[in-house]
């Protein structure tokens, strides 16, 4: 079932992406990708579309406004996709 991102309070949420991307569950991914951009059409927290596409380890796509990341993109991608292998690795010690 996929996680479908939501507004909570003034702003969505990118959080229901960390799930499919954890669990390598792509068609998950999509479609909360797909509802984040629709949540997020107006422009106002169109970054969470970057950080979706960081946590799920896929290139940003060419039709967006590049947010300004204080540490720069890479730093930002790299941070965002340390807490899915670390959920991985976490869930995978588990088993």
């Amino acid at each position: 079932m996929p996680c479908r991102p939501d507004f909570h309070g003034p702003h969505p949420r990118a959080g229901p992406c960390l799930p499919p991307s954890v669990l390598e569950n792509r068609d998950g991914l999509s479609s909360t990708i797909s509802r984040l951009r629709e949540l997020t059409q107006d422009g106002d927290y169109a970054y969470y579309i970057d950080i979706a596409f960081f946590i799920a380890d896929l290139p940003l796509p060419a039709e967006r406004t590049a947010p300004q990341w204080l540490d720069g993109e890479q730093a930002t991608r790299e941070r965002w996709r340390e807490l899915v292998t670390a959920r991985r690795d976490f869930l995978r010690t588990r088993q």
